[in-house]
């Protein structure tokens, strides 16, 4: 019975799988009956390939077959071999999801849309927390903050980059291959290189707010060490807090710039190289420029002609200053003088210069410091004071000054000359600066005055009140001729002349006076005499006279001629008291 039971089930299953197969085999366009697998509507088939019979093997188990074009949802667990679960890209790209080839894990996928980070790919990670990293190279570059988890509490030391960097800049570790420590109790400011060297440790302790600027180079003094300071100077509160011992506590020679004499004996000290309180120096045959580091200077030669030797200027040294010039050569004579002058605008006793006359003369100078030396004759032969004087006009039997120049004696009536016209071809010829106050009368001398043209009329006025005045005059005029005489006068100006005494080929000379010019209460008489030879050949005298009638100082004057210019000749200006 058996053997008939499983003879007749094999017989059955060939049966089923050939009905099934030619059903395969030759699908037709009816639908899947249900004895058949379907769902006996139009809503579902089967399509084969055409060439070849094929084999699907269906799960031992009631489950949903899974289309590849729809959207669906796999509650079981999928296995794909090696290489096999490739995802394809929008375009031509693919991805293959390998597993490792031992052991395994579960990845989970973050939600929302993102990039998965690979190992090996360079990608920029945002907003990402790193749990115990081990980072084993490379470089971290655009981050703003960087945290240190301290082991001692669940806190972060952070790094920041605060500061408006123009470009990327590198912080440089140079641990020296030994493990450090960097202990900080307060703010590190540092604005350039700080560079400790040598083998040993530095300890600082601070016992309040503390600024010290340290120098440049040099090594720094301890205040319990003993030690040597060079070229050092002390600022001390009081005098008594600061003493230095010149004689117990400092060694070599002070510098003269640290308030020493940069000398080792006394006279070494006041010497040039010194202090420069005494020193000489030689010249010879020849004029010379004292230097205002010179103290004494002397002739080492005889003169062959009067020699110059200039002062410094009273500014550059020091005031109360001295220099003492003097002829130790004993040659200087009456001709072969030394004089001594000043440097600029300076003054030497008021003047400009004393001279040594004779042999083996000196004088002692001093200075203000500002612009005058004061000297002192000295020596063997000094003479005293000014050496000679020359004095101007008028000043002839004057009063002599100190100073070698002639002082003028109010009660002496000379003249001095005080300004010279030159006509060139001129239409006036006057002036408006010289006459002052300073003298009582003025005097006009014309000399070789002569007009361009003949039987014209010599023409005065005076300025007065800033301009020259054309009315108020009062005068008269007289011409003496060989035989005759003519008169003639105008309110308009003053005449120093008539027009037939004129000649534009032979000049006429003459002297005004002006009288009390500066008085403004009364009226300023005028008085004058020319002379000349008239265009036709005769001789004649001019006598003028008059007052300008106006209160007003007459502060100038101007003469013309009454037609054409005046083409040469001159009038000299006099001051007299």
């Amino acid at each position: 019975m058996n053997w008939l039971r499983n003879t007749l089930g094999s017989a059955m299953a060939l049966a089923l799988s050939s009905i099934f197969a030619a059903a395969q085999t030759n699908p037709g366009a009816s639908p899947l009956s249900g004895s058949k697998g379907g769902t006996n509507n139009a809503f579902m088939q089967f399509t084969g390939p055409a060439g070849s019979m094929k084999t699907y093997v269906l799960p031992n188990a009631s489950e949903t077959l899974a289309a590849l074009g729809q959207i669906q949802t796999w509650t079981g667990a999928q296995s794909f071999a090696d290489g096999k679960l490739i995802l394809l890209g929008a375009t031509s790209g693919s991805a293959i999801l390998k597993a490792p080839a031992t052991g395994g894990g579960t990845l989970t996928l973050p939600a929302g849309t993102d990039t998965i980070v690979a190992l090996a790919a360079p990608q920029t990670m945002t907003n990402k927390t790193l749990t115990v990293p081990t980072i084993n190279g490379g470089a971290l570059a655009a981050i703003t903050g960087l945290g240190i988890r301290s082991t001692g509490a669940g806190f972060d030391i952070r790094f920041a980059a605060t500061e408006a960097l123009t470009a990327d800049r590198t912080l440089t570790w140079v641990l020296g291959d030994a493990s450090r420590q960097i202990a900080l109790g307060g703010n590190v400011a540092i604005g350039g290189a700080l560079t400790f060297s040598g083998a040993f440790s530095f300890t600082g302790t601070l016992t309040g707010a503390t600024s010290v600027t340290f120098p440049t180079a040099g090594t720094l003094a301890t205040i319990a060490g003993a030690e040597t300071l060079t070229n050092k100077t002390f600022v001390c509160a009081n005098q008594t807090s600061c003493i230095v011992r010149l004689g117990n506590d400092v060694t070599g020679v002070l510098p003269i710039g640290n308030g020493g004499t940069g000398q080792t004996t006394t006279a070494a000290a006041r010497s040039s190289s010194g202090l420069n309180v005494d020193s000489f120096t030689g010249h010879g045959d020849s004029n010379y420029t004292i230097l205002a580091t010179d103290r004494t200077v002397g002739t080492n030669a005889a003169f062959t002609a009067a020699r110059t030797w200039t002062l410094p200027a009273a500014n550059g040294v020091n005031p109360g200053q001295e220099v003492v010039i003097a002829d130790y050569q004993g040659t200087v004579t009456a001709s072969n003088t030394l004089t001594i002058q000043r440097a600029g605008s300076d003054t030497v006793n008021g003047g400009s210069s004393v001279t040594i006359t004779a042999a083996n003369g000196a004088y002692l100078f001093k200075s203000d410091g500002v612009s005058k030396w004061t000297a002192q004759a000295l020596g063997a032969a000094s003479g005293g004071g000014v050496s000679s004087v020359t004095c101007g006009d008028g000043l002839t039997g004057g009063i002599i000054t100190t100073s070698g120049t002639c002082a003028t004696d109010p009660n002496y009536g000379g003249t001095k000359l005080l300004a010279t016209l030159t006509a060139s071809n001129s239409a006036t010829l006057g002036d408006t600066t010289t006459l002052t106050s300073a003298w009582n009368e003025y005097i006009l001398v014309l000399e070789d005055i002569l007009p361009a043209t003949s039987a014209t009329t010599c023409t005065f006025q005076i300025h007065s009140g800033g301009s020259f005045q054309g009315s108020s005059y009062l005068g008269a005029v007289l011409a003496f001729f060989s035989t005759t005489v003519a008169a003639s006068a105008t309110t308009s100006a003053f005449q120093c002349g008539i027009s037939s005494a004129s000649s534009n080929t032979i000049p006429f000379n003459g002297v005004i006076h002006i009288f009390n010019p500066a008085g403004t209460s009364a009226p300023k008489p005028i008085t004058g005499q020319l002379s000349g030879v008239s265009s036709g050949g005769t001789a004649f005298g001019i006598q003028m006279s008059g007052a300008w009638n106006g209160n007003g100082a007459i502060t100038g004057f101007q003469f013309f001629q009454s037609s054409g210019n005046i083409t040469s000749g001159k009038i000299k200006i006099y001051g007299r008291k």
